[in-house]
């Protein structure tokens, strides 16, 4: 995982200067090396963490033999051993890297050949024949793209910041600071917080020639690559989900550093850590880590005791307190260039110091099923709402009575998140089903009653498939993956996601609803393939939705500094916000009134973010100093 940089223009001759600041400011990301390559109308820079082939053969920009392209490369393809036979084998290969594999792929099958990768990635080939860039970042947007276009000049990095350090205005995008405060979307199209930055979306390739704008176009469609499995058996799908699982975990076990695996108790990573365990069951070989909180009810380590315990593995648990805290946030703001997630995102500042600390360089982490197999509360509403439409009286009420048994919602709510769920394919922000945000104490000019926020695609005949592609396309898997890069990077950690292999999404979506959720259960077959793989008090265990006491530390110990904040004359003259009623509805807040944190967090960072980003006169790269968070590591018993 590493840093890209560059410009393509017809004054690049004299822009690597530019470029060398914005590898500078991006030197978190890859310290081990760094490079520019300059050609007549565009500049490369490269800042390197070393993960395939550590030698000088892996230093990027790397240019193919001919000299005619160059590329710079951000994340892993994982599939480059089976590509790099397909392309001649090892005697056509300088290095041990996947991205001479991508260059090469990129010779024999043009702009076509990212349909062949495997992996998360964002890359940029410059032809130095045509003068052509080509940009191509992963299906599911796991490793990031940021550019922006001027009349002579096309920018792009792997952060915001870099493109700032070019020179790029730092103008705050209204627009989608409205669509932020009312609805709570970002991250969900091409759109940054900084008016002109865009984002390549997931999925998505670029070209570009000096003087002339980019085109954007879309490779890869989830809903055209989904089949109809709709007759298949329990028994098959099973089989075949366990068989699909073992294979993207496999190919995402590829390094030549050393790999631990991030355990938070629930399912997801459990299953991750049972899979890697049958891959590679010397358990000296790869460590977990655990992002802990002291406070019982934020706590999952007694689960992931019961998986570090069977797999024999060194298990460590970071902490971090609610001071700690606070003295992070000003580096995860530099750090994140856009708004971000609080106390769930900063706390894992620990959890990589704790890496670190134990020369862990890759984490393996089982975020995403939640996504693909329905494993949120929200959506058995939407799932009973298809099982009311589908007219099947007896069906219904199974579910419905199924889905009280497992989350133990009364009767009154769940019948109000089914009728949501019929009337609207929209699906609350909120993973626990609450009210993240506050319009009521918004300007004016924010507020528009008629905005009923973004609409996105139904490709599915399903509601519940419609959710899902929407939190997996345009919610909350382009917001987790942007928050989890920044963070991980932040530490020059490369974060792995086995669980967003394409190959594994595309057979989830094509599995009947009725195999995702069944008896109330969420992710239904994924319990039914772990079965005698994983014990049952972890594959049979409720889902424990709460990240973090961040609503108590917010109402508590960190009321003050919050409120100084709210209370500032910079934030009230923002126009954001009618100051008066944001500070009664956050002394409300802190009285009791606090069944969701988030909005209180949005304003919060908004002020913080302005202060870092937009208020001084120039970007002042932040020198960060992370608090020094206490973690434990406990060894497995002989």
């Amino acid at each position: 995982m590493c840093g890209i940089a560059g410009i393509v223009s017809r004054e690049a001759g004299r822009l690597t200067p530019v470029v060398e600041r914005m590898n500078q400011v991006q030197r978190h990301r890859g310290p081990n090396m760094s490079g520019l390559t300059a050609f007549p109308d565009a500049v490369l820079g490269h800042a390197r963490l070393s993960i395939l082939d550590l030698s000088e053969a892996g230093r990027q920009p790397m240019v193919s033999r001919d000299r005619r392209y160059a590329i710079v490369h951000n994340g892993e393809v994982y599939n480059y051993l089976e590509l790099r036979r397909e392309l001649g084998g090892d005697k056509r290969f300088r290095s041990g890297t996947d991205t001479e594999v991508i260059l090469e792929a990129y010779c024999r099958w043009g702009e076509k050949c990212v349909e062949r990768f495997v992996g998360m990635f964002a890359f940029a080939i410059w032809d130095s024949v045509e003068r052509k860039l080509f940009v191509a970042r992963d299906r599911f947007g796991i490793k990031p793209f940021y550019y922006a276009a001027g009349p002579d000049r096309l920018i792009f990095a792997s952060e915001i910041k870099a493109l700032l350090a070019a020179g790029w205005r730092r103008i705050p995008n209204r627009n989608l600071i409205r669509e932020y405060l009312n609805h709570g979307f970002c991250d969900h199209n091409e759109e940054t917080f900084f008016e002109g930055v865009c984002r390549l979306r997931p999925g998505y390739a670029l070209t570009a020639r000096p003087g002339e704008p980019p085109q954007v176009y879309r490779y890869y469609s989830l809903p055209d690559a989904v089949a109809d499995l709709g007759g298949i058996s329990e028994e098959e799908a099973s089989r075949r989900l366990l068989e699909v699982l073992g294979g993207a975990v496999a190919m995402h076990l590829r390094s030549d550093v050393k790999v631990g695996v991030n355990v938070s108790g629930g399912l997801d990573s459990s299953t991750l850590l049972a899979l890697v365990d049958r891959q590679t069951p010397d358990p000296t070989k790869i460590e977990v880590f655990t992002r802990d909180f002291r406070d019982p009810r934020y706590s999952e380590r007694p689960w992931v005791e019961i998986m570090a315990r069977q797999t024999r593995r060194c298990s460590t648990y970071s902490y971090m307190e609610p001071e700690e805290f606070w003295r992070a946030v000003e580096g995860m703001v530099w750090h994140q260039d856009e708004p971000f997630g609080g106390v769930p995102t900063t706390s894992w500042a620990a959890h990589y110091q704790a890496t670190r600390a134990r020369d862990v360089v890759v984490l393996l982490d089982g975020g995403g099923i939640d996504d693909i197999m329905a494993g949120y509360s929200r959506e058995g509403g939407t799932f009973l709402a298809d099982c009311f439409q589908a007219g099947d009286t007896q069906h219904f009420v199974d579910e419905f009575e199924g889905y009280l048994r497992y989350w133990g919602e009364e009767y009154r709510n769940l019948l109000q998140l089914v009728h949501r769920s019929y009337v609207q394919s929209r699906t609350s922000l909120s993973l626990d089903g609450t009210e993240p945000l506050c319009r009521e104490v918004l300007s004016p000019d924010l507020v528009n009653c008629d905005d009923i926020g973004p609409e996105f695609p139904k490709p599915f005949e399903s509601r519940l498939k419609n959710a899902l592609y929407q939190g997996l396309a345009f919610t909350t898997i382009p917001r987790a993956q942007r928050y989890k890069d920044r963070v991980s990077m932040a530490f020059s950690r490369e974060l792995r996601i086995p669980f967003l292999d394409h190959r594994l999404v595309e057979y989830c979506f094509s599995l009947p609803d009725r195999l995702l959720i069944k008896d109330g259960w969420p992710k239904y077959i994924l319990r039914q393939a772990m079965k005698g793989i994983l014990p049952d008090e972890v594959r049979l265990a409720r889902k424990r939705s709460v990240q973090s006491p961040q609503r108590e530390w917010f109402a508590g110990t960190l009321a003050p500094l919050l409120r100084d904040v709210l209370s500032s004359s910079s934030w009230h003259q923002r126009g954001y916000v009618v100051p008066e009623r944001c500070l009664e509805m956050f002394e409300r807040y802190c009285e009791g009134d606090r069944a969701n944190s988030n909005h209180v967090w949005q304003w919060v960072n908004l002020e913080l973010w302005h202060r870092m980003f937009i208020d001084p006169p120039e970007l002042i790269p932040l020198e960060v100093h992370w608090p020094d968070c206490k973690f434990e590591t406990i060894l497995p018993n002989p």
